[in-house]
């Protein structure tokens, strides 16, 4: 069984593995105990939505060494088949830098997948992306640098080649709809639940018309 609706939280917690201290055991023990009382909570496919990805970052979310989160996900036939969520290995110097460089980490993703798809014999058109932040999109599709974004590596810049290749396509989708957020920050419990939904880990697996993962 798959559990994605845990990692940002294992992602936090395996950074201090060398060094644990009592918080960081109580936090483990919270997850153990959420666990538990969600045996029967698994990944299901029932549907025939084509791949679909989602894409978040937490800007400045590590408070040690004020790297950022990257979270994304990809969809299909209504269950993932891909996610991450990861510190981010620079510090980004503004919230659409942090964006920026977890489009450029989903898009490797995308292009991958999509690959993969076609010599399964799945054509598909340019993979959907959705994304929360208009400053990002607006540095994807446009391809002149300026005073505020030139710093930027180059390595990030290979987003705006695969948009205009129509491999993949970014579009806006508001935070509160993005299942991506749950993989960078901790949530609320009704964000959470939302959250857990949108990523495809259904109420209660054991039906026979749904394949598990």
């Amino acid at each position: 069984m798959t559990r994605p609706d845990i990692s940002f939280a294992v992602g936090v917690l395996s950074r201090f593995m060398s060094c644990p201290e009592q918080a960081h055991m109580r936090a483990a023990k919270g997850v153990l105990r959420y666990l538990c009382g969600t045996t029967r909570l698994g990944v299901a496919y029932g549907s025939s939505e084509p791949l679909q990805g989602y894409v978040d970052a937490d800007w400045a979310g590590d408070v040690d060494g004020r790297r950022s989160t990257t979270g994304f996900i990809f969809t299909v036939n209504g269950g993932p088949v891909a996610s991450a969520s990861k510190r981010q290995s620079t510090v980004a110097t503004s919230t659409a830098e942090a964006e920026y460089v977890a489009a450029a980490m989903a898009t490797k993703e995308a292009i991958w997948l999509r690959k993969l798809l076609r010599v399964l014999g799945v054509d598909g058109e340019a993979v959907p992306m959705g994304k929360a932040n208009q400053s990002c999109l607006a540095l994807i599709n446009n391809p002149e640098a300026t005073g505020r974004t030139k710093h930027v590596d180059v390595a990030y810049h290979m987003v705006r080649d695969y948009q205009t290749r129509r491999d993949v396509a970014f579009y806006f989708l508001p935070s509160a709809k993005l299942p991506a957020d749950g993989l960078t920050k901790p949530l609320p419990s009704p964000a959470f639940t939302a959250f857990r939904c949108a990523i495809g880990v259904g109420p209660e697996l054991g039906g026979a018309n749904m394949a598990q993962w």
